[in-house]
Order: C-alpha cells, then structure tokens, then sequence
C-alpha cells in the first residue's frame, strides 16, 4: 500500500466513525483514496480510466487494448453535436436516438455505465481495505464541467451504488491535500494540466475559510493533445496519411504518450514505433519535444495569466502555485513559472498524478465525520434572467460564492397579465439574444392586476456541486413554480472562453445598447401611464390648452420612439416628464378626493382591492 503522508491537524482518532472514498474520475487515469488514522491511503495503484469487455464481462484495461473505451470522461453531458472529429474517429462511438454510445464487442454502453464501472471498481478496493460496506464518496470534476457533465457524474456514482457527499473541483482538491486550509492566510494558484483537461484556479485562506476566488480552464486541452501533436509529427515526418481507423489511432497514440513520458528527465529519446505492419524509429530531443508542444503549453499560459489579470493579481500576490496533473511535470512548465516566482514556492513535491484523489480523501473524512472544515466554491460563469426588452438581469455573478441563495423580485408588465414566462441565461453579455439559455418555465395563473402590481419573487439556488435550481412564487397567492436545470446538452470549453472572451470585447458596445433599450422601455413607459391617466381622469388637464401641449408632446415622443433615434427620445423624454409628474399628482388627488370621500376605511379597501384586481 503507498501512503502519501499527510496529517490532518486537530483530528483526534476517536472521532472517526465513518470511512468514506475520495475519488479522482480521470480522464486518462483513476485513483481513489482513504483517509484513515490521521494519513492517506491510497487504494491501490493508479488504475486506467479504460474499459474493455472480456466474454460478457467489462473489466479495467490494463493493457492499454486498441479495442477499449477511452476518454469516457471526455464524453459525460455531451451531445451528438458536441462530438469533434477525433471523438468520432478513435472512441468507436455509435449514435441512435440523440443517445452516445461507445461500442465494446457486440454490446453499447454509455459514458455514465462506462464511469459507474470504474467507480464500482475502486469503491470494491476501499471495502477491501475497510473490511465492510462503503456508500459515501467525494468525487473531484474539472473546475468548468458544466452542470449536465456534473448530473452525470452523479449519476455513474449512483449506479454505482455511492452516495455523493461532495463534487469538488480537481484544483480544490489538491490545494486540501497540500493542508494549505490549515497554513497562514494567503493567496495561491492552482496549474492543473491533465490528461484530458486544464484548470486554473485562485485560492484564498482567510480567517479559516479556505475558498475559490476565481477559476477558468478549457477541458478539451490535455496531456491527449500532446500525445496527438507528437503523433502527427511522426506521420508528416514519414510521409503518412492521417489515422482514421480507431484501432489503428489507438494504438499509435498510445505509443506517443510514452515517448511523452520517457523524454521526462532526458535530453533525448529514441523509441521504436510499430505502424502499419511497419518498424519506424522515432527521434525526439528535449528542445524539439518543447518546440512542440509550445502552442499548447502557451494556451494553459495564456489561460493561467487571463485568469491572474481578472482577478486583478500578479505573480507577486502569490504565496504559491500547486502543480497538480501528469502533464505538469513537463519541465519547461516549471521553468516557466520560475521566471515569475521563487522556486520554494513552487509545490510540486508530491506526486501530481495522486494529490487530488489525497484531497478528496481529506475532504470525505470531514464530511463524513463532520469535522468543521469549511470548503468554498464558486460560479464559473454568471447566469440570469431575460427581462423586458430581452435584457439580461443577472441574479448570480461569475466566480459567486457556492453554496448560494439568491432572491429577487419583479412584477407583471402589461395590465391583466396572467402568466410570465422566465427564460435562464448563462454568460457575461448585457443581452439575452448573446448569452446561453440554460432553461424555461412559466408561472402561471397570476391573479389579473394592474401591471407593476403582483409581486413575484424568484429564488435561484446553486448547491455545494455547482447544480442549479430555479423557483418563482406570486405573493398574493402563494401559487408556485420551481425547476432544477438540467439542460440536454453540455457547453463546449472553447464556447465558455469565447462568451468570456466576448464581453469583455463586445462590453462598450452592449452597455451602450442596453442603455438605448432601458431608455426606450422608459419612455414607452412613460407614455403608457400618461394615456391611462388621462383615459381614466380627462379633467386632470387644467384647460385644453395643457391637453394639447401635452398631446403634442406625446405625438413627438411616439415618432422619436419609431426611429430609435436614442438623443431625440431622451430630449422629448425630459421635456415630457416634468409635465407627467405634475399630472400624476393631479391624477392622484382627483382619484382620492372622489372614490373615497364620505367612505369609512373598511369601505376604502374594498374600493381599493376593486381597482387592483378589476
């Protein structure tokens, strides 16, 4: 058994009542992990995050077979359209009914099956090690897996027959098992460059709450992408067509991935590569190899130093960086950053292809054992609420603190309005039209009333795993509508960058816009409630001469309105609402002075209640 020494302070061995599983579903490998009696354990080696079917049966591959599943995780909340053409070309993917399969002999299985299995094999070796039943488990997602990608690691979990305590971000977990939750307060980063997925990620210790500040990644950028690059260099190298046959690109990728490996610590490697019922020698030396691979590495620079700028830090607010991932070893990484900041500040020292099941071990332990340790996550991207004019309101910023509760409350728009139909958004932009619709419902049988009247009050509610639910109440009735988004297709890396990307290029050009809306909806507004007004009071003119003054004003307003032209309606707009409030007052006094002169209180209600709702 290797055993990763990492103390947990404060934890006193009587208080241990429960074991449960911290768990790393990776992409190209596994590993679970215990802790118990103050360390980790570590369930066994690292396991292959491929599966392939013997007889009828499925079993972990070991042997790294051209005929398994691989990537399975590449694969979990995508839909047909999301696939990329090396998915379809190397995973042996059958699509039947808008459903993803990966085809294993004569049989089908889907990601979430596929992942349920490897889960169900390291659950199997902590009962070994525990002697008896183990039902709970922490189970680490890249920090950007969006929300049907995290449903379906619960999912595979479930069939798995483990009850989640806990999605946590891989970078969380890592920075838990460095103990930097126990160390002084500062703030530090988090380079995660795995098999299949990069995440950054700034942590905060303060006053003993451990918390992520802000995260950004791209989780089709991995260690696979460098194994591919070395792949199509050999094949330009000798001349040869790319790899269609799924065996085939397997095989051959499998071959790269230990000339990735074996040039670790090198100069130069020299690797006897088998293709085609062919013998080919492959040369690579250490500054070919990082010639190479420097698009790549530069894009997780890129990723890394966008997400420092945001977060408006520098290398020098650092107290240090994790290295967490296989691909993080990749000495040019660590040449990289020590350009910017001191050696011993760079935590690498313990195994990077294990930290982050260690974290989740220690993070299990207190949940399971209800240690106190307080874990804080946030919202990689901000979501709303479409409102009048297709504007977005955002109710939960990006990089909000999860867990979160969040109430607000908005009312009807025209008179009689019975029902609001509530479009959820994701994204940074100020329109609806250019953010993500994530869902939609609508409350209805809303009692007709005057618009501006009912109140409805929306909560959003993100959980400790980043799920998100939707509910809405009318006040006066109590009548109730609620949704947990579970939207039928996952958002794509690269679409998350671009919407990030796009507000930050597009944000003069949206405010300004949205301002035109807003004063536009104003002035509609403005013109509405005068026509009402008057509709309901004609005597609230002091002489026609006031009527046509003002019915002059409103006829110029309505033409400004019908050529958008923004200057014209915010002049015609101030000269207009000075009058509107004065008619407003008279209005007021009129409607006071005849509905209830003479009526005792009880009798002004019933008055009241009858213009309301009539």
């Amino acid at each position: 058994m290797q055993i990763l020494d990492i103390l947990e302070p404060d934890i006193n061995e009587s208080q241990t009542n429960e074991i449960a599983i911290g768990i790393d579903l990776g992409t190209t490998n596994t590993l679970g992990a215990i802790f118990l009696d103050g360390k980790v354990e570590f369930l066994g080696g690292i396991m292959p995050s491929r599966v392939h079917i013997e007889g009828e049966q499925l079993e972990i591959d070991y042997a790294n077979r051209s005929t398994s599943a691989y990537s399975i995780k590449s694969l979990m909340g995508k839909k047909v359209s999301d696939l990329s053409s090396d998915d379809l070309k190397s995973k042996n993917i059958k699509v039947a009914n808008n459903q993803i399969n990966i085809k294993l002999s004569e049989s089908e299985y889907s990601a979430v099956e596929l992942s349920s299995f490897i889960l169900t094999q390291i659950k199997a070796r902590a009962q070994d090690i525990a002697g008896h039943s183990i039902t709970k488990a922490v189970i680490t997602v890249p920090a950007y897996f969006d929300d049907i990608a995290r449903q379906a690691t619960l999912n595979a979990a479930k069939l798995a027959g483990l009850e989640v305590l806990r999605l946590i971000n891989e970078p969380t977990a890592a920075a838990v098992a460095y103990g930097l939750d126990n160390h002084q307060e500062g703030i530090y980063a988090v380079y995660d460059f795995g098999g299949g997925t990069f995440d950054c990620t700034i942590l905060c210790m303060q006053m003993g709450v451990f918390k992520v500040v802000a995260t950004a990644g791209d989780n089709q950028l991995g260690g696979d992408d460098i194994d591919a690059l070395l792949m199509q260099h050999f094949l330009s190298q000798n001349s040869l067509d790319p790899v269609n046959d799924p065996k085939l690109f397997l095989h051959l990728k499998d071959q790269f991935r230990r000339v990735k490996e074996d040039i670790f610590g090198q100069q130069s490697v020299t690797q006897i590569i088998y293709y085609l019922n062919e013998i080919f020698t492959y040369s690579l030396t250490k500054k070919e190899f990082n010639e190479l691979i420097q698009p790549i590495v530069s894009e997780t620079y890129n990723l890394f130093n966008q997400l420092l700028f945001e977060s408006k830090l520098n290398f020098q607010n650092l107290e240090g960086i994790i290295m967490v991932g296989g691909s993080s070893r990749i000495e040019v990484i660590g040449e990289y950053f020590g350009n910017f900041i001191a050696r011993d500040k760079i935590y690498d020292s313990h195994d990077p292809e294990k930290i982050v099941a260690a974290g989740a071990a220690i993070q299990a332990f207190n949940l399971a054992n209800y240690c106190g340790k307080l874990l804080l996550d946030v919202v990689p991207l901000s979501i709303s609420l479409e409102v009048y004019g297709g504007l977005c309101e955002k109710i939960i910023n990006k990089n909000s603190l999860i867990p979160t509760i969040v109430k607000k409350s908005f009312t009807t728009h025209e008179d009689g309005q019975s029902g609001i139909i509530f479009n959820i958004l994701q994204g940074e932009r100020e329109l609806a039209k250019d953010c993500r619709l994530l869902a939609h419902f609508e409350l209805k049988n809303i009692p007709p009333m005057k618009a501006g009247l009912p109140v409805i009050e929306v909560e959003f509610k993100v959980d400790a795993d980043g799920l998100l639910a939707v509910s809405a109440i009318e006040t006066s009735t109590e009548n109730k509508i609620s949704v947990e988004i579970r939207p039928d297709f996952g958002l794509n890396q690269n679409k998350i960058n671009q919407m990030i990307e796009d507000s930050y290029s597009h944000a003069t050009q949206d405010l300004l816009l949205k301002y035109k809306i807003e004063t536009i909806s104003k002035a509609q507004e403005l013109v509405k409630s005068i026509n009402r007004m008057t509709s309901e009071r004609a005597d609230i003119y002091e002489d026609s001469n006031e009527e046509k003054e003002m019915l002059d004003k409103i006829k110029n307003l309505e033409e400004a309105l019908k050529k958008e032209d923004l200057s014209e309606i915010e002049a015609k707009y101030l000269t207009i609402s000075s009058m509107a409030e004065k008619l407003a007052n008279k209005y007021i006094s009129l409607v006071m002075s005849s509905e209830f002169k003479d009526k005792n209180l009880e009798e002004i209600k019933e008055t009241y209640l009858e213009k309301v709702i009539g």
